[in-house]
């Protein structure tokens, strides 16, 4: 979104500014350090190279030169528009069905999920790694991610919903909101519960099967449906 100019730049702010040319950018996996400081920007080229970075790809060098100059084009800015535009629709369904969501620190593209607003009739409540799980046996592939509050990112109560990846196979609003609403329905059919373990209380949870094959046929039909890039409205 930064390089669409659709979200504020760090740029003329920061004195060291990250990023990935993989996600957002819609490029190959790799990344970039910009510094304004002459000595800054020398020590981190001796870090890098040839202390962290291994041989250059050319071939990856090419595709991220290719990324750049498509981030130029109005097309890619109509995509990050899109992008933060679908992102809003999910978060508004999630919260209308109950559940609690976070903006994710650092990102204006994606939403983080308290799956701990699922909970069984013992107190225990879903897990984002358990959530995760569910979810990609119906066809939805999220990562579990920390949310305010957790002590440990081995043990995350949340998950982190991009919408990246849909928008690029040309998801609009309401498709985005069927996603939320598919999310919501089918971790809210999850029965979570702690039962004893050698290293003390360990987290289930069953899921409603007739929920599960439902959601997997609706998650089908919304694929199908799909195209398979992005189209700018024209």
């Amino acid at each position: 979104p930064i390089a669409a100019g659709v979200a504020p730049s760090p740029v003329g702010f920061a004195d060291v500014i990250t990023f990935t040319t993989h996600k957002s950018l819609c490029g190959p996996r790799g990344a970039v350090i910009l510094t304004r400081s002459p000595e800054l920007a020398r020590r981190i080229d001796r870090a890098v190279f040839p202390g962290e970075q291994g041989g250059p790809h050319l071939n990856t060098i090419v595709a991220q030169a290719v990324a750049f100059k498509l981030a130029r084009s109005q097309a890619f800015r109509e995509l990050q528009r899109a992008i933060l535009q679908n992102r809003v629709a999910p978060t508004d369904e999630l919260q209308r069905a109950g559940l609690t969501v976070y903006l994710a620190v650092g990102t204006q593209d994606s939403t983080n999920l308290d799956c701990s607003s699922v909970g069984g009739p013992d107190g225990t409540a879903v897990s984002g790694d358990q959530a995760a799980r569910i979810l990609d046996l119906a066809g939805i592939v999220v990562n579990r991610n920390t949310i305010p509050g957790d002590l440990s990112a081995a043990s995350p109560s949340g998950i982190r919903l991009g919408t990246t990846w849909v928008t690029q196979r040309g998801f609009g609003e309401q498709e985005s909101r069927e996603v939320a609403r598919l999310i919501a329905g089918l971790l809210q059919a999850c029965t979570p519960y702690s039962q004893a373990g050698r290293k003390g209380a360990q987290r289930r949870a069953k899921v409603d099967y007739g929920k599960l094959m439902e959601t997997q046929c609706r998650v089908r039909d919304l694929a199908a449906g799909a195209g398979i890039d992005f189209e700018p409205p024209s």
